[in-house]
């Protein structure tokens, strides 16, 4: 090929970053593997046909200053009718790699319908979870945060809880009153597979509860007793009463010199001493 066509193909080039080798033989009426040859000994390389560069064709076309006049959602489907096949999460990427402006555009119909579809779930129930939401509307839970971030929506977070947890910790405090017996909490929390978290968010939403404030008398009681079980107010007896080090308190015990330190940290009974290296722990 002659120095014109190379400075043709520069031309093209420098019109359309996107182009193909297949479109600049088309327009210079040559074969596609004669313009990558020509390309290829002058260095020059194309940025290709990906799906990306088809996007960046088509926001390219609609653009003005960058600025998008329609939503990122109808660019995909006109892509997609287009026969391009691409993803809204790669459009969605594109526009932000390249800088491309979406906002200032009107709000869609289904998004307007959606946002009054959620006020009104709100106002039945103010503690319903994103994923509730996105049952309800047909849309992950991850769409439901965006319309609440895009749009400025909001709900009650104070006491907020999931359906299934609150169904556990009611069954949970149930069948301990049912037993009427005092209750370590962290074991009730293990046994029904509650956090204290949620407990805590439960406790809020239900303080004035009967059922709950019955529960919490017996865990007081719970509590009490086992930090007044036989075994830990031997040991605190032992540190408070004699010169005894903690490997010899845990000898006499049967338990580790670790456990004594954490009860007398508990109870703050002496200052903390070191322990005989040379001792062996049984």
């Amino acid at each position: 090929m002659s120095k014109i066509i190379i400075s043709e193909i520069k031309k093209l080039i420098e019109e359309n970053p996107y182009i193909s080798y297949k479109e600049i033989a088309e327009k210079l009426n040559c074969s596609s593997n004669g313009v990558y040859r020509v390309c290829r000994e002058h260095g020059i390389t194309l940025m290709g046909n990906t799906k990306r560069q088809q996007i960046l064709r088509y926001l390219d076309s609609i653009s003005e200053d960058k600025k998008l006049p329609i939503h990122l959602r109808e660019i995909t489907e006109h892509l997609n009718k287009a026969g391009v096949n691409v993803t809204h999460g790669l459009v969605c990427q594109t526009v932000k790699d390249y800088g491309y402006i979406s906002g200032n555009i009107p709000i869609s119909a289904k998004t307007k319908s959606d946002i009054e579809k959620i006020k009104e779930c709100i106002a039945k129930d103010p503690y319903i979870t994103y994923s509730e939401l996105g049952h309800i509307l047909g849309c992950s839970r991850q769409n439901i945060q965006q319309i609440f971030i895009k749009y400025g929506l909001s709900k009650n977070m104070d006491g907020h809880i999931r359906k299934k947890t609150e169904e556990k910790i009611w069954k949970m405090i149930r069948n301990f009153n049912k037993e009427n017996s005092p209750v370590i909490r962290s074991r009730a929390f293990k046994k029904y597979s509650v956090s204290a978290g949620s407990f805590d968010l439960f406790m809020k939403k239900y303080k004035d509860d009967p059922e709950l404030k019955v529960f919490l008398e017996l865990t007081k009681k719970g509590e009490k007793i086992r930090k007044e079980s036989t075994k830990t107010s031997m040991i605190a007896n032992d540190i408070r009463n004699t010169d005894m080090n903690y490997s010899d308190i845990a000898r006499k015990h049967k338990t580790t010199p670790g456990h004594v330190s954490r009860i007398n940290k508990q109870f703050g009974i002496r200052p903390i001493r070191k322990i005989n290296t040379e001792e062996v722990r049984l």
